[in-house]
């Protein structure tokens, strides 16, 4: 008895000394809502405590749950300086009615959302599903690779963003099954009504982002603008409310700077429909206008988009408009050679006479790569060592047309004729060029 004693209070002694925040622990939101808040300590440390039930504690990775649905909410606050680490298991969140969001984020710091499980998150008007109001960065993702979230916005909040007249900005999605409803004048993922979406990240996972009435599906809400959109990774199906665009601008909204897809993305774009107030909505673009105009197409910058990834984009009226297919071969292993660097170089780049990219169709058989645009004149670059790994994956020419002028490239020809970095311009116009590091030569 007495060594049983002494084993008995040496693991308590030992527990003792433990930091709290190492015994993780699951709280129920069916018993309370949740409050979890980050501080630095006087060292420089991050503090993180969870409130529920009445008591507070230190938990540096606390796991929420639900026993069935409910309308008690999260709220994770996070200080300046420092990151606040959350996963959701399971839960079943319905806050319509309570004036609140089923999850929010607040503080001028970064929050960490790892999901776990089946979970929905269903927000009251005028709020987010995850309603993101903190300054710094807000990632939401899966350590197992194997959850869902389904994020419901209320009227006028987006689904995962801002609330009502609130931008929703800094925000990635790295993983899990991700799907994101904007409430009527909302994003899917972005603003708010009258809220604007920027930077915002798609890594991974397999999204899909509606927006509401007048909301694009990732980007701005009604009157919301965009900028710096990036999709690097993942299935992507983005498609915008009445009037908005896929990914872009909501209604009577505008593009700012860069939409940008990347990797081996696979991303479906479809623009909303028109209605009395606007027309439709852009796949990429702009949302309707109310003179009339329909949301302007803008061209992403797919040039580091790999052989692997694709970009489907359909306009609000229906309209299949085109498959953007990458150029680039996918690194076959991380990146650690000058060699394996210039295999991530774009394969080549169809643009339009000013320079800008020129939207164009891209199919590969019996040895002939044939590259179709739409336009007046249409420029094909390149370098020599992009036309060799073309030829190392079974190119021998390119066949390259505007609809109005044609010309034809044979790969082995052009090759020999300079050195790897040398690049070559191809301009169809009322008389076709073609030029080697400056030089015009004759083909």
């Amino acid at each position: 008895m007495k060594k049983w004693m002494i084993r008995a209070l040496s693991v308590l002694l030992i527990a003792a000394f433990l930091p709290v925040s190492v015994l993780a622990a699951e709280y129920d939101l069916s018993e309370g809502s949740v409050t979890v808040s980050t501080s630095k300590r006087a060292d420089g440390s991050t503090r993180q405590d969870v409130s529920h039930k009445g008591s507070t504690k230190e938990d540096s990775n606390p796991t929420i749950t639900s026993n069935g649905k409910t309308d008690n909410t999260i709220t994770i606050k996070a200080d300046a300086g420092t990151t606040a680490n959350v996963t959701i298991k399971d839960t079943n969140i319905d806050s319509t009615g309570t004036g609140k969001a089923a999850i929010k984020t607040e503080g001028k710091g970064d929050v960490n959302l790892n999901v776990e499980g089946i979970n929905t998150a269903t927000s009251d008007e005028g709020h987010a599903g995850v309603e993101k109001s903190n300054d710094g960065n807000l990632t939401i993702g899966s350590k197992s690779g194997s959850c869902e979230l389904a994020a419901n916005g209320g009227d006028r909040g987006a689904g995962i963003g801002g609330g009502q007249g609130s931008d929703g900005t800094d925000i990635t999605i790295a993983g899990g099954k991700i799907t994101a409803n904007g409430g009527v004048e909302a994003s899917g993922i972005g603003g708010g009504s009258f809220g604007d979406g920027s930077s915002i990240t798609v890594s991974g996972g397999e999204v899909t982002a509606n927006g509401g009435n007048s909301g694009a599906g990732i980007g701005g809400g009604s009157c919301g603008n965009v900028n710096d959109i990036t999709i690097s990774g993942g299935d992507v199906r983005a498609t915008g409310g009445t009037n908005g665009a896929g990914i872009g601008a909501g209604m009577f909204g505008y593009v700012d700077s860069d939409i940008t897809i990347s990797g081996d993305s696979q991303v479906e774009a479809t623009g909303g429909a028109g209605s009395a107030d606007a027309n439709f909505g852009a796949a990429i673009g702009r949302g309707g206008r109310g003179d009339g105009a329909s949301g302007d197409e803008i061209e992403p910058d797919t040039s580091g988009l790999y052989t692997t990834g694709k970009v489907e984009r359909t306009s609000g009226d229906g309209t299949v408009l085109d498959t953007i297919t990458g150029t680039v071969e996918p690194p076959a292993k991380p990146a650690s050679s000058e060699e394996e660097a210039d295999k991530r170089e774009p394969l080549y780049r169809v643009l339009h006479l000013d320079g800008s990219s020129l939207k164009h169709q891209a199919e590969k058989a019996d040895g002939i790569l044939a590259l179709t645009a739409e336009a007046d004149g249409a420029i094909l670059t390149g370098t020599l060592r992009a036309l060799g790994y073309l030829q190392n994956q079974g190119v021998a020419k390119i066949t390259f047309t505007d609809g109005i002028h044609s010309a034809e490239l044979v790969l082995a020809d052009l090759i020999a004729r300079g050195e790897p970095e040398d690049v070559y311009i191809l301009t169809l116009g009322s008389e076709n060029t073609l030029t080697l590091n400056g030089e015009a030569i004759d083909f």
